[in-house]
């Protein structure tokens, strides 16, 4: 009978993301009408991982601001910079 315990750690790690991006998603719905966007609805919108956007704002590649110590994005430019960048 096969070893069904690594199968089961994929499993729990893949409904984990998975739980984690239904909830970005549901904050992303919630706080739509924003022209202003956190890291969480910024890789929403271009489909990268946070820790890729992270490594693009810190090489000042992507247009981002600072409020406090959180990265902030606007809706409108990122958009424009997605459809400049063909990325």
């Amino acid at each position: 009978m096969p070893d069904l315990a690594p199968n089961t750690e994929l499993l729990v790690r893949e409904v984990e993301q998975l739980r984690i991006t239904i909830t970005a998603l549901q904050k992303a719905l919630i706080r739509n009408d924003s022209e202003f966007m956190d890291i969480e609805q910024a890789s929403l919108l271009l489909g990268y991982s946070k820790s890729h956007i992270y490594k693009l704002t810190s090489k000042n590649k992507i247009p981002h601001f600072k409020m406090g110590k959180h990265l902030r994005f606007v809706r409108s430019e990122l958009e424009s910079w997605v459809r400049r960048y063909h990325i």
